[in-house]
């Protein structure tokens, strides 16, 4: 008897929300129009993509070395772990900021991007590449053609990504990475993720028609390459790279796929949620395995447990004004 007689309040209570408390919400979140006391203001021209560009444009003035051989505070782990969809791995925390102290350039000589080049096409990949999936890569280029194309990578090590690329007729290829290269391979071009930025806000940026990343973004925001702490960094990276692209665009890309994982500051393990998350505003074209089985199917991705596939999407997004 007596919840019959707060029934009403709780409706009205229930109404005021809907009209109210939800529109406002979904208005601030959209960034439509917003206004209060001191006018209105149209805020839908400051895209997503030049915010994201504009956080990455800052990172000049950040001294990693602050934040560098942290580990993940435990009370985050709940953000990490993006509310517990993904299992934590706890091992000891592991950093890699310390393999070029001295911040030497590395020099990608003509003759060794030649060589690369040449295994490429040979289908040699004995001892070329760490991770032993470079056929994975050359059997997704035969299937979706980036000849003629204008390619950016993101993150690298060694030049295999680009040297594939360039062996597969792609006319230019520009690394996007935080340790200092320098290229003397006509059409191979290294650029650092603050200049790149910048060039986006000053609209200089390059046109590109094709992403690849392997084995990069995986690591993003997790601090071990002393990079700040993100519980996102692998979801922003991946949306400035859409930034860079036009709808229909290609992206190829190489991540540890299974069940959904965080392992310590080591690495992401994507499985259902977070690629999900990952991926929202990419089409799923397929993927390549190690030894070049095609999967067509997402849902067999988590079969592979640990594994790298390379995964073919489609850009399905518009993100003007940084595509130009």
């Amino acid at each position: 008897m007596h919840t019959l007689i707060y029934l009403p309040v709780v409706l009205v209570f229930t109404l005021l929300l809907v009209f109210f408390v939800r529109p406002a919400f979904w208005t601030v979140r959209s960034m439509a129009t917003v206004s209060n006391a001191f006018g209105t203001v149209d805020a839908s021209t400051v895209s997503v993509c030049m915010k994201l560009f504009a956080q990455t444009a800052l990172e000049k003035y950040y001294k990693p070395e602050s934040d560098a051989g942290q580990p993940i505070p435990s009370y985050l782990l709940w953000v990490f772990t993006w509310a517990g969809r993904a299992q934590f791995v706890d091992e000891e925390p592991f950093f890699s900021i310390y393999n070029n102290p001295h911040n030497t350039p590395y020099v990608w000589q003509h003759e060794y991007i030649e060589s690369l080049m040449a295994k490429a096409t040979d289908r040699d990949w004995d001892g070329w590449t760490t991770y032993g999936r470079a056929d994975a890569l050359a059997c997704a280029l035969e299937k979706f053609s980036v000849s003629g194309k204008d390619v950016v990578v993101y993150g690298t090590e060694k030049p295999w990504v680009e040297a594939i690329a360039l062996a597969a007729g792609a006319s230019s290829v520009t690394t996007v990475e935080y340790s200092p290269i320098v290229s003397e391979y006509p059409g191979l071009n290294a650029m650092h993720p603050v200049t790149l930025a910048e060039r986006v806000l000053n609209g200089t940026s390059p046109k590109w028609n094709v992403a690849m990343s392997y084995s990069s973004l995986e690591h993003s925001g997790l601090g071990r390459y002393g990079d700040r702490l993100n519980a996102f960094g692998d979801v922003e990276e991946l949306q400035r790279m859409s930034c860079l692209l036009g709808k229909g665009d290609l992206l190829f890309l190489g991540l540890p796929v299974g069940s959904d994982q965080l392992v310590s500051n080591h690495h992401r393990v994507y499985g259902p949620h977070r690629l999900a998350l990952l991926t929202a505003g990419w089409k799923f074209l397929a993927a390549f395995e190690e030894n070049g089985t095609q999967i067509d199917h997402r849902h067999d991705l988590w079969q592979l447990e640990w594994r790298q596939p390379v995964m073919v999407f489609q850009n399905e997004q518009l993100n003007a004004p940084c595509h130009r």
